[in-house]
């Protein structure tokens, strides 16, 4: 039920969030530029004011339930009978911010990841398949408007000890495209977003190239618990997206957990239990159905 209601707030939320972006671009009035400013310090990781080089910070928030997130994670669950283990090695840099007169902030990056999965067993612990990706997002923001564009490249393979048990050797998966992702913060608890890519170079050549994305994500605001010196806060968010290489059907990836705050430095630890459904975010296994419960930890630097 809680499924096919998020599903389709989500597919509402992949026209309106371009728009409702573009909107806050250009406010129309004093009142709505007043409301633009007080929305802003409602995001949990407000980014920096200062342009320049290096920035810290980001101007766009990182997608806490997309697995192709670029990030540091590591989770387990069971799949087929067997006892699995994702790791993500990844960050993103910021290199250079800046502002125009309109009050929009921009910011450029370089992105790169690991993302592997692994069979977890007593005596042995094999790789299976390893996904490498590497972005050059274009990052905008307008009080609680953002968004995100980039050129990307994700490319699959097996790993060794897959090969030598099963004797499949996979196939050659390669992708370049063009992303936007684009974001609305109302009050302070709630982030809708929505968007989508084209393939602009696919191996194999039979893929297709178009997918849309939406999702969304529920934030508490931050609190302290007695016994732990650090600011907390909870979470809820899905993340809804259908590729036209598999028939448009829906993968949905579900996660709730708690945050814990660094005062000094912003950084986030995330403890987090999920549930996927859908087709599998590996390229080499992406014709392949899956759904899991895992439960993970998360690192925002």
């Amino acid at each position: 039920m809680w499924s096919k209601i998020s599903t389709r707030f989500c597919k509402i939320t992949l026209f309106l969030s371009p728009a409702l972006f573009l909107l806050g671009l250009f406010p129309v009035s004093s009142f709505a530029a007043a409301a633009v400013s007080s929305s802003s310090s409602t995001v949990v990781c407000q980014p920096e004011n200062s342009p320049g080089l290096y920035p810290d910070g980001h101007l766009f928030h990182k997608l806490l339930a997309d697995p192709r997130q670029v990030q540091l994670l590591m989770s387990y669950y069971r799949l087929h009978g067997e006892n699995m283990g994702d790791v993500a090695l990844g960050h993103r840099w910021g290199m250079d911010r800046w502002s125009d007169r309109f009050g929009n902030q921009y910011q450029w990056d370089l992105e790169g990841m690991a993302y592997s999965r692994f069979q977890v067993g007593l005596q042995m612990n094999y790789l299976e398949t390893i996904d490498y990706i590497a972005n050059l997002p274009l990052e905008i923001r307008h009080g609680p408007y953002s968004g995100e564009i980039m050129l990307f490249h994700q490319s699959s393979h097996l790993g060794d000890g897959y090969i030598r048990q099963t004797g499949n050797m996979g196939f050659n998966f390669s992708v370049n495209g063009f992303r936007a992702i684009f974001s609305r913060n109302f009050w302070k608890v709630l982030r809708v977003y929505g968007g989508g890519y084209y393939l602009l170079d696919v191996a194999p050549g039979s893929l297709g190239r178009e997918e849309v994305q939406g999702g969304f994500e529920l934030k508490s605001p931050q609190f302290h618990e007695l016994k732990i010196k650090r600011p907390l806060f909870i979470y809820l968010a899905e993340d809804v997206q259908s590729h036209q290489y598999n028939q448009w059907n829906i993968n949905s990836n579900l996660v709730a957990g708690i945050g814990l705050i660094s005062r000094r430095s912003g950084r986030v630890v995330r403890l987090q239990l999920g549930y996927f459904d859908g087709h599998s975010p590996y390229g080499q296994f992406y014709f392949e159905r899956e759904h899991y419960v895992n439960v993970a930890l998360a690192f925002d630097l």
